[in-house]
């Protein structure tokens, strides 16, 4: 309902600079720019939440020792989505306080740094990982290996209108920092995430190309399943196919 309301009230102000648009074309452009990213980014939220209810997850494999990364091609897009709008905020914003207009140039600048770094590989940084004896995060300078027994709650929910999976665990000295000297900054996160969220990790799974409940599914399947992990070992080459120097 919350969602619903948000996509009318952003018509609305669509709709209003319709109107002026003939008096005041360049106030005009300002709100329909906004607002009509406003919409953009609601309705892509809703088709996330509309995605995830949709799929119906049985049963879920997953290939044990591939980094799964995250799209870079998101971050682009959102990148030169920020450009335009700053620069629509600047240029056609000559009716509105100086103040205005900066903070929409520095949407654009923002923008372009973000579009130049996914463009050059630099960012998103991090990754997830399925082994037999753990499940992998990756922060950038760092990696998390957390093992399965280690996990006590799993939870699927939204923050900031976003799908995101909670992660709680039994005792957060049971994982492992690698490089160890980034032990510190790892349980760092940890603190700052449970006064967050009240969980030691948040996921979300869209920036992986991934739906809430195959993620969800998939850390469930091997946290109540040992057997289970030993699917997560990576495959031995084919007899014949070694080679050695």
């Amino acid at each position: 309902m919350r969602n619903w309301l948000l996509v009318l009230l952003n018509l609305a102000f669509i709709g209003a600079g319709l109107v002026m648009i003939r008096d005041e074309p360049h106030m005009a452009i300002v709100t329909i720019a906004f607002f009509g990213s406003c919409l953009a980014i609601t309705l892509a939220m809703m088709f996330q939440w509309r995605l995830n209810s949709l799929v119906r997850v049985r049963k879920i494999s997953v290939v044990g020792g591939v980094r799964i990364k995250p799209r870079r091609t998101f971050l682009f897009v959102t990148g030169a989505w920020m450009i335009a709008l700053g620069l629509v905020l600047y240029w056609f914003g000559d009716g509105y306080p100086l103040l205005f207009r900066l903070l929409g140039l520095l949407i654009a600048v923002v923008g372009a740094v973000f579009g130049g770094a996914a463009l050059l590989g630099r960012l998103p940084r991090g990754h997830l990982r399925f082994d037999p004896d753990a499940f992998e995060l990756g922060h950038g300078s760092y990696a998390v290996r957390i093992p399965w027994d280690a996990i006590g709650r799993v939870v699927d929910t939204e923050y900031h209108m976003n799908p995101v999976l909670l992660i709680t665990l039994h005792d957060e000295r049971m994982l492992t920092v690698v490089p160890p000297d980034k032990t510190a900054a790892a349980f760092k996160l940890i603190g700052s995430n449970r006064a967050w969220t009240g969980a030691d990790y948040m996921l979300m799974p869209s920036q992986y190309g991934i739906t809430l409940s195959a993620l969800g599914s998939a850390i469930l399947r091997y946290v109540n399943d040992p057997a289970a992990r030993t699917e997560l070992s990576p495959a031995l080459p084919p007899p014949g196919l070694t080679s050695q120097a």
